[in-house]
């Protein structure tokens, strides 16, 4: 699935990389375009002004002849009156200053003449700007200056007699003179060269844009159609591959019905209607893998699966769970004879015989079935799965129960008890369970000698929880190997503060139960946990049973072993197995402990002081110590005090006390 998926990334990631370039492409073409009529536009630009400002010189000379003729005539005129007149003085003036004009717009004449033509100008066939009559436009120019300087040198009286002289210069500026003439075709031509320079401007933009429309319709049917072709291929390739991915996801391969995942969705959807669901699970599945093989067991698992679409055929009610387990979703069974019919039509219908290559398999199965009413909220997924499987575990438990429907009342005591034992194992892991010591005394000085080690639960709450209460679970869950393995650790631990106190000569007892007892690895073991090779401290305690458990020889040489470490042997509750008396010849012991139910009793009961002064002389002659355990009363302690050998431990003396109160207590001592 993973290459499936890293192949048509590659193919998106080569066409992306594709438009990447062919996009930077178009837009360079597009850059250039923008640049040429850019260049376009300022030639077009440049040439339109060029005429203006031409044509504007133009006129304005047309004007300055114009006036200079005026101004000629007017002083023609004053000179033959009044010479001596202010409006003479003033024409003459002006006269001097449309000279200077006239001087200088010739020299614009000039200069805009002489200004080169672009390349561009050339290229898009604009038309040239100067032309003949330009030229000479200059040329008159200086002949009238000449003329006018000659005519204002001369003397206002003499004006009229040099006809000679102002003739000629009027006759250049008369309305049909050379020279008008000339400014008038200068000007016609100037305004036809803007009109022309105006309409190619617009013809070469409509060529720019046109080129420019084509460029983008070229780019788009020859670079981005074939791309955005390939890309929709890609997203269709792309799409089809989610949708199969999607189906995946949601169905199994084998049998193609929906899986675990499309099971708990559909689950999640249905909260309006009621529905039961069911779980089924063939037995013994695994014995057909490995008589048959694994390919026989696919087909058999294709039939069940078949069988079952057959009961249920809406596909969206059939669901592989797991493993050789299916689910099914029904809607229309109202009420229990209908559920538990349709169970049945599912036993009988899947333990039909199935012939596979010549071979008949035949198949059981069990059926977990939980009904779910309408809900408003959301359906409790996890909820319904457990009481799910707490309904097939049921139907698997009783033998002759092959379906159960979850009945909530039933399961409250059963679920309890599995939160409690998940409780019991977090308890051992985090520290909860820990050891508390029941000091053990001389009865004839009082002082105290050793301790055996009580397992104690205490929560995080501070709850003090006996061993009578959770003890009967360890034993069920298999869990009293890892109970005496942390009590050893936790005695080893104390141990060593009372020797850095100066207490070396105080024992501890553990009990062992048979099953650590039997361990072939247990000298090992313990002697890897304690980290010594001298547990001289160390009394193990074990009940009189372990003389008779089946793997007594195991246990006696684990004994014998212990005792080379410097291990101390108790036998507890002694008095009250079948064992014979006989048999603490067989089994290394150092120490009897008597049973509280004899001590219980003394001093009103005399066949428990006969049992108990028996126990007593018999021990002593095999010397062998002994402990008194329970003694609550002073005359029970009387009792025992004839025998300054005898130790004494009950709650006359010291109730079970965390550690650090019993380190106190001996510190104090």
């Amino acid at each position: 699935m993973n290459e499936f998926n890293q192949k048509y990334i590659i193919e998106l990631s080569k066409t992306t990389k594709v438009i990447k370039k062919s996009y930077l492409v178009a837009l360079l073409i597009l850059a250039l375009i923008s640049i040429g009529n850019y260049f376009v536009l300022s030639a077009v630009i440049q040439a339109q002004f060029n005429v203006s400002e031409l044509r504007t010189e133009v006129i304005k000379h047309e004007f300055l002849y114009r006036r200079i003729k005026e101004l000629i005539t007017l002083t023609l005129h004053q000179s033959e009156t009044n010479a001596k007149t202010s409006l003479y003085k003033l024409t003459w003036l002006e006269l001097n200053g449309l000279t200077k004009k006239l001087r200088q717009n010739r020299i614009n004449i000039e200069k805009a003449c002489l200004l080169p033509r672009s390349t561009l100008s050339a290229w898009a066939g604009f038309p040239e700007i100067i032309s003949d009559s330009t030229t000479i436009l200059p040329v008159h120019s200086k002949e009238v200056e000449s003329q006018l300087k000659e005519f204002l040198s001369l003397e206002s009286s003499t004006i009229k007699w040099h006809f000679s002289i102002w003739s000629p210069l009027a006759l250049k500026l008369a309305d049909r003179g050379v020279i008008m003439e000339n400014i008038k075709k200068t000007i016609k031509e100037l305004n036809y060269k803007s009109t022309d320079i105006t309409q190619r401007s617009v013809t070469v933009h409509q060529i720019l844009i046109f080129s420019t429309l084509l460029t983008l319709l070229l780019e788009y049917f020859f670079i981005f159609h074939p791309l955005l072709q390939r890309l929709s291929l890609d997203y269709k390739e792309i799409k089809a591959a989610n949708a199969k991915l999607q189906y995946q996801a949601t169905h199994d391969d084998m049998t193609g019905v929906g899986n675990r995942r499309l099971f708990i969705e559909t689950l999640k959807q249905e909260k309006n209607a009621p529905f039961t669901v069911f779980i089924i699970d063939p037995s013994d599945f695994k014995n057909i893998n490995d008589l048959h093989g694994n390919d026989i067991g696919d087909h058999v698992l294709n039939i069940i699966s078949s069988r079952l679409k057959d009961i249920a055929p809406n596909a969206s009610c059939h669901f592989r769970y797991g493993g050789d387990q299916f689910v099914i979703i029904a809607f229309d069974l109202d009420g229990t004879p209908q559920v538990e019919q349709f169970a049945n039509q599912i036993i009988s219908d899947i333990a039909k015989p199935i012939k596979i290559k010549g071979k008949v398999i035949l198949m059981r199965c069990a059926i977990g079935i939980n009904r779910l009413e309408p809900q408003k909220k959301a359906i409790d997924i996890q909820q319904v799965l457990k009481e799910l499987n707490f309904s097939l575990r049921t139907a698997k438990e009783s033998e002759q129960l092959r379906f159960n429907i979850f009945n909530a009342v039933e399961s409250g005591k059963k679920f309890s008890k599995a939160q409690l034992s998940a409780r019991m194992s977090d308890a051992l892991n985090n520290g909860e369970i820990c050891s508390f010591y029941q000091p053990i005394i001389n009865i004839e000085t009082g002082d105290i000698i050793g301790a055996e080690a009580l397992a104690r639960w205490v929560s995080k709450e501070g709850i003090v929880t006996s061993p009578a209460e959770f003890l009967p679970l360890i034993e069920e869950l298999n869990l009293m190997n890892n109970l005496t393995e942390i009590i050893l650790q936790q005695v080893c631990s104390d141990h060593k503060q009372l020797v850095a106190a100066g207490m070396h000569s105080k024992f501890i007892s553990v009990n062992f139960p048979e099953s650590v007892l039997a361990d072939p690895e247990l000298p090992m073991k313990v002697n890897h946990l304690l980290g010594s090779t001298n547990l001289n401290y160390l009394h193990i305690e074990l009940l009189e049973t372990a003389l008779l458990h089946e793997s007594s020889y195991i246990i006696k040489t684990n004994l014998q072993a212990l005792i080379e470490l410097g291990a101390h042997i108790s036998m507890d509750d002694f008095g009250t197995g079948y064992a014979s008396l006989s048999h603490l010849l067989d089994f290394p012991c150092h120490t009897v402990k008597i049973d509280r139910c004899f001590v219980a009793n003394i001093p009103g009961d005399s066949g428990s002081q006969l049992i108990t002064r028996g126990i007593i002389d018999i021990a002593l002659g095999l010397g062998i110590s002994i402990i008194a355990e329970g003694i609550e009363t002073k005359e029970q302690s009387k009792f025992f005090s004839e025998w300054p050998e005898i130790a004494g431990q009950g709650f006359l003396f010291y109730r079970p006390q965390p550690f650090s109160d019993f380190i106190n207590l001996l510190e104090r001592k």
